[in-house]
C-alpha cells in the first residue's frame, strides 16, 4: 500500500512522461484487482506459471509487434496498389496504340453488306471486284465526277476483295459481308461520302433486312464503342469517320459533335 501512496505522491509533481504514468496506472489497477503486492514476486519453483504482471507486459510487447507488422503490411499493400495502377495505365496505352495502328490500316477498306454475288464471283477475286465496281462503285463515283478528273479502272481502284463469314444473327438467305480494300484512301472516302443516293435507289424495292449498306471497316474495339453509343438513350446520332467515333447528344440545340475513344476491358 505504501508503494501506491508513493506513486500517487509522484503524480502530484509535474510529470515528464505521461505515457509512463498511464502504464503505471494500468499496473496499479491490476495490482489492486488481483491483490498482487507491489514487489517482484519470487520465482516460481517450477518456472512455468508467469505472474499476471508478466503476462500484462508480454501482451503489451506483443501488441507493439502486431501494430508494427500491420503498419508494414499496409505500406506493402499501398506500394503494390501503386504498381498495379501504373501497370494498368501502361497496358491501356499499349492497347490504345495497337488499336489506332490497326484502324489506320483498315482506313483503306470498306465493308459491304447484303450485296448479291454468285458462287463463281465469290471464288474469283477479279470477277468479284469487277462486279462490285460496275454495280456500285462506278455509279457512286460518277455522281461526284466534279471532284475527280477520271475514275480508275476496277483493278486500279481496288486492291483486294473477298467475302466474309456471315454472322450467326444474319437473316436467312442473306448475302455474306464483303470487305473491299482500295489503293487510295481518297477514293474510299469519296465512296463513303457519296453512297447515299445510289444505295437509296438500289434499296427501293428491298425489305429492311435485305437492304444493301456500306460502312467503314472498324476494329473490334471501335465497333463495340459505336454499338454502345447507338444504344445510349442520351445520344441522338453516332457514326464513324476515318475510324474515329463521332456522336451528337439529344437536346443539344448546337448539335455539338463529340469524339469517343475505344474502351478496353
Amino acid at each position: 500500500m505504501s508503494s501506491i501512496n508513493t506513486r500517487t505522491s509522484k503524480k502530484l509533481g509535474k510529470s515528464t512522461n505521461p505515457i509512463q504514468d498511464v502504464e503505471e496506472d494500468q499496473e496499479q489497477l491490476l495490482e489492486q484487482q488481483c491483490g498482487v503486492p507491489d514487489q517482484e514476486e519470487p520465482a516460481n519453483e517450477d518456472n512455468t506459471v508467469p505472474s499476471l504482471i508478466e503476462l500484462f507486459k508480454f501482451m503489451k510487447s506483443m501488441k507493439t509487434e502486431i501494430l508494427q507488422s500491420i503498419d508494414k503490411q499496409g505500406r506493402s499493400i499501398k506500394d503494390l496498389s501503386q504498381k498495379c495502377e501504373t501497370l494498368t495505365n501502361e497496358v491501356y496505352k499499349v492497347k490504345t496504340i495497337q488499336n489506332d495502328q490497326e484502324q489506320r490500316q483498315r482506313n483503306y477498306s470498306i465493308r459491304i453488306f447484303n450485296f448479291p454475288v454468285t458462287d463463281a464471283q465469290k471464288k474469283s477475286t477479279p470477277a468479284l471486284i469487277k462486279h462490285i465496281y460496275s454495280s456500285l462503285l462506278q455509279p457512286i463515283l460518277l455522281s461526284c465526277k466534279d471532284e475527280i478528273d477520271t475514275i480508275p479502272a476496277p483493278l486500279d481502284l481496288i486492291e483486294m476483295a473477298h467475302p466474309l463469314k456471315s454472322s450467326k444473327n444474319a437473316p436467312e438467305n442473306s448475302h455474306p459481308p464483303i470487305i473491299l480494300r482500295f489503293f487510295s484512301r481518297t477514293f474510299r472516302l469519296l465512296v463513303l461520302k457519296n453512297k447515299k443516293k445510289i444505295l437509296d435507289s438500289m434499296n427501293l424495292a428491298k425489305s429492311k433486312s435485305s437492304r444493301i449498306f456500306v460502312t467503314e471497316d472498324l476494329t473490334k474495339m471501335n465497333y463495340s464503342r459505336l454499338m454502345e453509343l447507338s444504344k445510349d438513350e442520351t445520344v441522338d446520332r453516332c457514326y464513324s469517320l476515318n475510324g474515329q467515333i463521332k456522336y451528337i447528344l439529344k437536346g443539344d440545340p448546337e448539335k455539338k459533335l463529340h469524339s469517343a475513344t475505344a474502351t478496353f476491358e
